[in-house]
């Protein structure tokens, strides 16, 4: 295990083969300790999402509306960038338990060439399928997985 990285197997959607995520702790104890609850909570589908992406896209030009800015660490657009996407089956409610995902949206893991993962969001879903982020043609390069 990497020394300061919680480390998890997903899959690595450009190879479809088993790869090793990592997420900086540092990162984890920033989300518990200064972002809403739901954001830690959430950090439960991001093991679902790499585990089991139902759309994966490689070449990450904008995670929302503000195309080519910087966003974390990770300067946009990032063409070795990968996005892994699905709708979770449940979520991890607030008061314990789970609780069904937000209707309409998509949940998306963001991490670099390396696997390492810099960000998780719920995006608004597209309507034509709902495991794609609305607009994903202008956030990413191209779609990579499922393989066609």
């Amino acid at each position: 295990m990497a020394k300061g990285f919680v480390e998890f197997s997903g899959l690595d959607p450009r190879t479809g083969e088993t790869g090793t995520f990592r997420l900086a702790r540092a990162e984890i104890d920033r989300v518990r300790r200064y972002a809403p609850e739901r954001k830690g909570l959430d950090l439960y589908c991001v093991r679902e999402i790499v585990r089991n992406p139902q759309v994966a896209f490689q070449g990450v030009r904008a995670v929302d509306d503000r195309f080519g800015e910087r966003v974390q660490s990770v300067e946009l657009p990032d063409a070795e960038g990968l996005c892994l996407a699905g709708v979770p089956g449940s979520r991890v409610a607030p008061a314990g338990g789970t609780e069904r995902p937000p209707p309409g949206f998509t949940f998306t893991v963001f991490t670099d060439r390396r696997l390492t993962v810099w960000g998780w969001y719920w995006i608004e879903s597209d309507r034509s399928n709902p495991a794609c982020p609305i607009g994903w043609e202008q956030r990413f390069d191209r779609r990579i997985w499922p393989k066609t």
